[in-house]
């Protein structure tokens, strides 16, 4: 009986020195990005997640245009493009930037999804919340040489100089 009680208090003393950390073992996303950092209309984005997930909670990542919420994006780590790797933790996702995209900046919010097709949500050390991140990125104007001419051809002969008499 005695040796129970020891092992059981060394036990609660080890718990109490370390901590009943189960924060550490949550899903976690450690870095998001988009690439190249600033896009044209017509560029395509590469969209990056890096993930660490012991558990495999996660199932899925998508992501949305703030504002925009019908430009949405699904996540992969299957290997398949734009994806690198399966099962690395870098999940992937691409886009083509709209030839009349807006000009601007933008934030595009990234949620992962359990198998069930909800939000996974984790603790923090006072709350819950969603397992999610955003990412701002910018779209800048499309240079002026690379616009189409907005006149026809017909427009493109000379017109006759009215300082030479003809």
């Amino acid at each position: 009986m005695r040796t129970v009680f020891t092992i059981g208090a060394a036990m609660a003393v080890v718990l109490i020195l370390t901590g009943c950390n189960t924060l550490g073992r949550q899903p976690r996303i450690r870095e998001a990005g988009v690439t190249p950092e600033v896009l044209e209309p017509g560029d395509v984005a590469i969209m990056t997640v890096r993930l660490r997930d012991r558990f495999d909670v996660v199932d899925a990542i998508y992501g949305e245009i703030e504002g925009y919420e019908q430009a949405r994006f699904e996540f992969r780590d299957d290997g398949v493009y734009p994806d690198v790797e399966a099962g690395d933790g870098i999940w992937t996702s691409d886009a083509d930037v709209p030839p009349d995209a807006p000009p601007g900046s933008f934030t595009l919010i990234i949620t992962a999804y359990d198998e069930r097709g909800n939000p996974v949500e984790v603790r923090t050390e006072d709350s819950r919340q969603l397992l999610q991140t955003t990412i701002e990125f910018r779209v800048d104007a499309m240079p002026l040489d690379e616009l189409e001419d907005p006149f026809p051809e017909q427009f493109d002969s000379e017109l006759p100089d009215p300082t030479i008499e003809q």
